[in-house]
């Protein structure tokens, strides 16, 4: 008998802690930015690509993936990365819920239309969360990109 309840207590431990250790995982996982409705971890260029298909018609592209790879072969520092930076910091409890930012600066050439009205580039911070939807983006018009602060894209890696 004795045996027995010493067999069920074991069995209902390992349980409990089999029910904790996901959660936890996931904790962890969702902590360091993971998408769990994609299953992945998104890249620099996965961030990268949503911040720029949040904001195709100011830099005249036409929204498919091949414009968007175009626009970033054509223009390598275009982009800079920075990983959980928000422009209001993100607790970490809600970090351990799934809800982490990234922060894409982009700095391109406008449209003849929008230089019509100020100045030829446009600098913007877009925040992107860690499946890809986009937060807040603030901007402004500026004369040239700021040569001393080129940055590469560097595919994969955040500057």
């Amino acid at each position: 008998m004795k045996a027995m309840n010493l067999k069920t207590c074991c069995v209902g431990v390992l349980a409990a802690a089999a029910l904790l250790v996901w959660p936890v995982h996931r904790g962890f996982q969702n902590y360091r930015g993971y998408c769990a409705a994609q299953e992945k971890y998104f890249s620099d260029q996965d961030f990268i690509h949503a911040a720029i298909s949040h904001d195709t018609a100011r830099m005249g592209l036409d929204g498919s993936p091949g414009s968007i790879d175009q626009f970033i072969h054509s223009h390598p520092h275009c982009c800079r990365v920075e990983r959980h930076v928000a422009f209001l910091p993100v607790p970490w409890h809600a970090r351990l819920i799934g809800f982490d930012v990234t922060t894409i600066e982009l700095t391109f050439k406008l449209t003849a239309d929008d230089v019509a009205h100020g100045l030829p580039y446009y600098r913007e911070e877009i925040e992107v969360m860690s499946c890809g939807a986009r937060g807040d983006m603030r901007g402004e018009s500026i004369e040239a990109p700021d040569e001393s602060n080129r940055f590469p894209h560097a595919v994969g890696r955040a500057e």
